[in-house]
């Protein structure tokens, strides 16, 4: 199948706009596509052209209040973690969650409605008081996340696949090397595609170059050696990616740490902007939330290092792990509760969810 962007890809664009959010079997059902069609134009468009979209949902646009959330589970009830934590990703508002290597913590990445967030907290405490947790900390994150190109010393674009060596001494050089590295310097054109790529969900090349008053050329090379290959930041409302579409050997090592120097801060967030691995990133004003997405091989030798910088800044509280949840970077929610870019629920509606943990917490 021979696939362009005016003939697939911005149709596909508009129809997950339309859903609200992205769930293959719905846009392909909308877009009179089979599933593999819609993958096919997907890889063969993005991929074919060196050019990966890299997403994350914009929140404050949906109305939402990003959240994470440290949960000590008891001794008694820790082997019920994993599917009390699978049942609170039914509402759809939880967006990973992970368990850090050792310890009873387990992390919770949330993105709830601002209305919402009250009930998150009453709804802890309730656990809490049940002996379920021994404790938890909630932390509502100010900024939005940045989402990351991935760096293609490992990553192939054209085949949407891990290079075979990703793991050779050649990637931890590359990683000291760019450390060292001035971030690519934007020139206006460039500064001109990101707002017109910020303020617009995606629109095509062609019409992108006739607004700027560019050539298509001029617009290509500029997003391909500026924004993809300098891993620039791309601000959508929804991701059009899954990891588990981009490569199916991705493991997806999530980050949190809280009450560091200004100087450790400093420190590990230069380690982290310049990881060949950097999927996104999420610089609050006192914490840092981040992942790496890489192939499982090499998880081993980079989660020792990334300890390693770690435990160097001496944070306050820091956790890293295996994030669970595939929807790290596709925000599923709920179709009968946001569509056509406006929330339809009550209150008291949305936390029904909740009510049932409540009613019966251990499953």
């Amino acid at each position: 199948m021979s696939v362009t962007f005016d003939e697939y890809i911005r149709r596909i664009l508009r129809a997950i706009e339309d859903i609200g959010f992205f769930n293959k079997d719905l846009l392909a059902e909308k877009l009179g596509m089979s599933k593999e069609q819609l993958e096919l134009a997907l890889r063969e468009y993005f991929f074919g052209k060196s050019f990966a979209i890299r997403a994350y949902p914009n929140y404050a646009r949906l109305g939402l209040r990003y959240s994470v959330a440290f949960l000590d589970f008891s001794f008694k009830w820790i082997d019920k973690a994993p599917g009390f934590l699978d049942a609170m990703a039914r509402d759809g508002f939880l967006v990973t969650w992970l368990k850090p290597f050792g310890g009873y913590t387990y992390v919770t990445h949330h993105a709830v409605p601002s209305s919402l967030i009250g009930n998150y907290r009453r709804f802890f405490d309730h656990l809490t008081d049940l002996g379920l947790l021994t404790g938890y900390k909630l932390y509502e994150i100010d900024s939005e996340p940045e989402a990351f190109a991935y760096d293609p010393v490992v990553f192939d674009y054209r085949r949407g696949e891990w290079k075979e060596r990703a793991e050779s001494p050649r990637v931890e050089r590359k990683l000291r090397e760019s450390a060292q590295e001035a971030f690519p310097k934007l020139d206006e054109t460039d500064l001109l595609i990101i707002d017109q790529l910020e303020r617009t969900s995606l629109q095509s090349l062609d019409a992108m170059a006739k607004a700027l008053g560019l050539t298509l050329d001029d617009v290509k090379s500029h997003l391909e050696d500026h924004v993809v290959k300098g891993g620039l930041i791309k601000k959508y409302i929804i991701d059009i990616f899954t990891t588990q579409m981009l490569s199916p050997e991705t493991a997806v090592l999530a980050g949190f740490c809280e009450g560091m120097s200004g100087e450790g801060y400093g420190k590990l967030l230069d380690y982290v902007l310049n990881h060949p691995y950097l999927g996104y990133v999420n610089p609050g004003a006192s914490a840092l939330e981040f992942t790496l997405e890489m192939p499982w091989r090499v998880v081993p030798m980079f989660s020792t290092l990334l300890d390693k910088k770690i435990i160097e800044v001496k944070p306050a509280q820091y956790a890293f792990g295996i994030s669970v949840l595939s929807q790290i970077h596709t925000f599923t929610i709920p179709y009968e509760h946001f569509r056509e870019g406006k929330w339809f629920f009550d209150e008291a509606d949305a936390f029904s969810t909740f009510q049932r943990y409540l009613e019966n917490p251990l499953f």
